[in-house]
């Protein structure tokens, strides 16, 4: 009886150490999220015309391409603040 609560105990504290060490799929998390920044940026007309490329890491947003005026460089950043689970906002578009 001892020995197989010793083992329990062994093993739910084995189970606590592990789950302690698991992180969500970071790349899955960072595709899932860079996808809906593209489709906020997509949706916004004044942004639509132009082409905005999206990439994301650890929650990092970047933003890179080029628009017409410092308006729709600023309404990148603004729209891609709005989107649920963004961090932070690099914006490195160019104004032409």
């Amino acid at each position: 009886m001892k020995r197989s609560i010793a083992v329990t105990i062994a093993a739910l504290l084995l189970l606590a150490a592990c789950a302690g060490n698991i992180q969500p799929n970071r790349q899955l998390d960072d595709a899932a999220l860079a996808a809906s920044v593209r489709e906020a940026l997509h949706n916004d007309p004044v942004l639509r015309p132009y082409t905005i490329y999206v990439a994301v890491d650890r929650g990092v947003v970047t933003l890179t391409g080029t628009v017409r005026d410092a308006q729709a460089r600023d309404r990148a950043t603004t729209t891609t603040q709005s989107v649920p689970n963004v961090g932070t906002v690099r914006n490195l578009i160019s104004v032409q």
